[in-house]
C-alpha cells in the first residue's frame, strides 16, 4: 500500500515540476523561442552601447579631443548615427533599456515561478514530512532574508 501512496506521490510532484516548466516554456525561456528572446536581449543591448560609444566617439572627435560644453555648439557633427536621427543617443538609451527590460522580465517569470509554486510547494511537502518540528523551525526563521518580528 505505501508503494502505491509514494508511486501517486511521485506522480503528483512530477507533474506539478512539470506544470512549472511549462510555464516557462510558455513565457519563452526553452528552446528556440527562448534562444531567440535571448539572443535579441543581448543584441539590443549590446547595439545600444555600440551606438552610445560611436556617439561619444564622434563628438570626441568633432570638439578636438575634448567633451566640455563650451565646444560642442562649435561643431555640429551630422555623419555618422547622426544622419539618420537627431538624437542617436537617446535613442541607443532607449534600446539599451528595453533590452534591459526584458532580461528583467525574464527574471521576474523566473523568480515569479520559485516564490509563488515551487518554494509553496516544498513547504508544504517539507511540513508534511517533519511536522511540528519544521513548522517551528518556519516560526523562527524568515522565507527569505531578514530579521523575524517577535
Amino acid at each position: 500500500m505505501t508503494n502505491r501512496t509514494d508511486r501517486a506521490k511521485n506522480a503528483g510532484e512530477i507533474h506539478f515540476l512539470t506544470s512549472v516548466i511549462q510555464a516557462q516554456k510558455v513565457a519563452g525561456f526553452y528552446g528556440e523561442a527562448g534562444i531567440i528572446i535571448r539572443q535579441s536581449t543581448l543584441i539590443l543591448i549590446g547595439g545600444g552601447w555600440a551606438g552610445l560609444v560611436w556617439c561619444l566617439h564622434l563628438h570626441f572627435v568633432a570638439s578636438g579631443g575634448s567633451f566640455e560644453m563650451e565646444h560642442t555648439p562649435k561643431h555640429l557633427v551630422v555623419h555618422g548615427p547622426y544622419q539618420f536621427t537627431r538624437n542617436p543617443m537617446y535613442l541607443c538609451s532607449m534600446v539599451i533599456f528595453y533590452g534591459s527590460v526584458a532580461v528583467l522580465v525574464g527574471f521576474v517569470v523566473v523568480w515569479g515561478n520559485v516564490a509563488l509554486l515551487v518554494v509553496p510547494w516544498e513547504e508544504r511537502k517539507l511540513e508534511t514530512r517533519f511536522g511540528e518540528a519544521y513548522l517551528q523551525y518556519k516560526n523562527s526563521v524568515p522565507w527569505w532574508l531578514g530579521k523575524r518580528s517577535r
